[in-house]
C-alpha cells in the first residue's frame, strides 16, 4: 500500500487533502531551488496540469484536484501564476505562500518593502496574494532546504494511506531512527541517477525512506552505488522497469530492490542476486 507524506501542523491549517498537496509542492520547489530552475519574479514555481496530478494520487478525481488546490489558493498558502512561453498554454504555475510557506521555507530576514506595500508581480494571478510582504529587491532569502535528497528522513511528519488515515511511521527497534546517513556525494549520485525524473525520483525518495527507517539498511556511498547498479542490472536499463522495481519495494516495505515479480512477490534469495542494504 502506498504512502503520502504531509506536515501535520500544515493538515491543522488548511486540511489534510490540501496538506498532502503542499507536502508534494514543496518537495518540487526545493528541487527547482536546487537546481536554479523555474525562478520567476523571485520566487521558485512548479507547474503542473490537474489531470497529472490527479495520475500521481489516484485517490482524488481532477474534479478534486481542482477543489484542493482552489482551497489552498483561496486561503493564501499558494500563489498561481502563468510563466509559459505559450501564452496559449493554459498549465498553471504554482509556489507556496503565507504560513505554509514559513513552515516549509523559514526565511532568514523578513523584509518589508520602504512603502509598506507589496506588490503584485508579474505573472501571479492578483487575488492569490495575502498580504505577503516582498523584499526590494524581490528575493527571497531562505534557509538550506537542500536537494531532493536532503535528510529524507527528517521530512516524514506524517503518512497518510489512500484511505486518507493518519498513521506515523513505526520507529526502528529502540524507538529511535536513524541520522540521514546520506553524504553530499550518495545525494548527488541519486539526483544524477533520477535526472530530474518526477516520477523516478519521486519513486526513489521514497525507497531511501524505507532505508532510513530500517535498522539494517545502510545508506553509505558504497551501499548507494551498489543499490544503483542493481537497479539497473534488474532492469536492464529500461525507465519504466526501474520504476516498477523500486515501486515493487516501496510498496512492500522492502529497503532494497528485487527482480520484478509483481506486487506480492517475496525477494529472491538465489546467490546470483544481491539484496544490497
Amino acid at each position: 500500500m502506498n504512502e503520502y507524506q504531509f506536515k501535520p501542523e500544515i493538515a491543522i491549517l488548511y486540511g489534510v487533502n490540501e496538506a498532502i498537496f503542499l507536502h508534494s509542492l514543496s518537495f518540487w520547489l526545493a528541487k527547482n531551488r536546487s537546481n536554479s530552475i523555474n525562478f520567476h519574479d523571485g520566487r521558485y514555481w512548479s507547474y503542473d496540469t490537474y489531470k497529472a496530478i490527479a495520475e500521481r494520487f489516484p485517490f482524488w478525481t481532477v474534479r478534486q484536484v481542482e477543489r484542493i488546490i482552489s482551497n489552498c489558493k483561496e486561503q493564501g498558502a499558494i500563489l498561481v501564476g502563468n510563466y509559459n512561453e505559450d501564452k496559449t498554454d493554459r498549465t498553471k504555475w504554482y509556489t507556496l505562500a503565507g504560513e505554509a510557506e514559513d513552515i516549509y521555507f523559514p526565511k532568514t530576514v523578513e523584509c518589508i518593502p520602504p512603502n509598506g506595500e507589496m506588490p503584485v508581480p508579474q505573472g501571479i494571478e492578483a487575488d492569490t496574494v495575502r498580504d505577503k510582504p516582498i523584499p526590494p529587491n524581490g528575493e527571497m532569502q531562505f534557509t538550506e532546504a537542500g536537494d531532493p535528497f536532503h535528510q529524507t528522513v527528517d521530512c516524514i511528519k506524517g503518512t497518510v494511506t489512500n484511505q486518507l488515515s493518519n498513521t506515523p511511521h513505526k520507529p526502528p527497534k529502540g524507538g529511535q531512527r536513524k541520522g540521514s546517513g546520506l553524504s553530499d556525494k550518495a545525494r548527488a549520485m541519486l539526483n544524477e541517477y533520477v535526472a530530474g525524473d518526477r516520477e523516478l525520483t519521486e519513486a526513489m525518495v521514497a525507497l531511501m525512506e524505507i532505508r532510513e527507517l530500517s535498522p539494517k539498511a545502510k545508506n553509505t556511498d558504497r551501499a548507494v552505488k551498489m543499490l544503483l547498479a542493481e537497479l539497473d542490472e534488474l532492469s536492464g536499463g529500461d525507465r519504466e522497469a526501474k520504476l516498477k522495481i523500486i515501486k515493487q519495494s516501496v510498496l512492500n516495505g522492502w529497503a532494497g530492490v528485487f527482480p520484478l515479480k509483481g506486487g506480492t512477490a517475496a525477494p529472491l534469495k538465489r546467490k546470483e542476486v544481491r539484496h544490497v542494504e
